[in-house]
């Protein structure tokens, strides 16, 4: 077995969550940054991103503004989320992933993903940092932006007009 920490979310509000994995991933930073293996592919409006994670290792994902679906190609995971999840994947398994959802990754054997999401006006399928970088600004939260997308989130779920949609109706 690993000396991965472990915590526990059952009890937690999603604003905990979300505190306690940004907390575990700052201890991330602290020990060996690994990078996994990532390959790209791209269809109209569509970008799927395969990768694949060696055992005993933990992947903090990026939190997505829109809904994500992921397929475990290989192998298994356990996976946290910022909503109080923990749930178990194995080869197989698709998973459907809300909007503004941070993942936390481990497998004790390893597993390949590929996740899929949706885009807007990227259709290449030989990316350069140019492309990678609008895909990142058009589908990951910045950090900074977390707390703030939470709450609009709720706010747009308690049936309220988006206050971009109130400009210039004083």
């Amino acid at each position: 077995m690993s000396d991965l920490i472990t915590y526990s979310t059952t009890a937690l509000a999603p604003q905990s969550t979300l505190n306690a994995l940004l907390g575990v991933e700052a201890m991330l930073y602290l020990g060996e940054q690994v990078e996994p293996p990532v390959r790209h592919f791209f269809g109209t409006n569509t970008y799927a991103r395969e990768m694949t994670i060696d055992p005993d290792v933990v992947v903090s994902g990026a939190m997505h503004k829109g809904s994500t679906i992921t397929v475990i190609l290989t192998g298994e995971a356990v996976v946290w989320t910022n909503h109080g999840n923990k749930e178990y994947y194995s080869a197989g398994d698709v998973i459907v992933t809300p909007e503004l959802t941070k993942r936390m990754w481990y497998s004790a054997q390893g597993c390949t993903l590929l996740t899929i999401h949706g885009t807007t006006g990227i259709n290449t399928n030989t990316p350069d940092k140019a492309t990678l970088d609008e895909l990142e600004r058009q589908i990951i939260v910045p950090e900074a932006d977390f707390e703030k997308e939470i709450r609009m989130k709720e706010y747009m779920a308690h049936g309220h007009t988006s206050p971009d949609n109130l400009k210039g109706t004083e």
